[in-house]
């Protein structure tokens, strides 16, 4: 991935999800808070890190799809590790 690419993709029940991927290395997903966005990462800058800060579904730029629970939150992280491909990563 380059060192600064947006993506987007479609969760399993029809929802857009929207991020972007900042620096290139070892992976740090970053999960903002209820009611926030990708935003809340957008000066966070990590030396040899690709830092990924998408926004969750009902908030930001990413559809809402079906439902907003916090399991189906859970099922579009799982899904969007997925689409990036990543297997050893950071959460913050």
């Amino acid at each position: 991935m380059a060192p600064s690419a947006q993506f987007s993709f479609t969760a399993s029940d029809g929802a857009r999800i929207e991020g972007v991927v900042q620096g290139e290395g070892v992976a740090v997903v970053c999960v903002h808070g209820w009611g926030a966005s990708r935003l809340s990462f957008t000066e966070l800058r990590l030396p040899g890190c690709a830092v990924v800060t998408y926004d969750q579904r009902g908030h930001g730029a990413s559809g809402r799809g079906g439902e907003l629970r916090v399991r189906r939150l859970a099922q579009d992280l799982s899904e969007l590790m997925r689409h990036l491909d990543l297997r050893d990563v950071t959460l913050v």
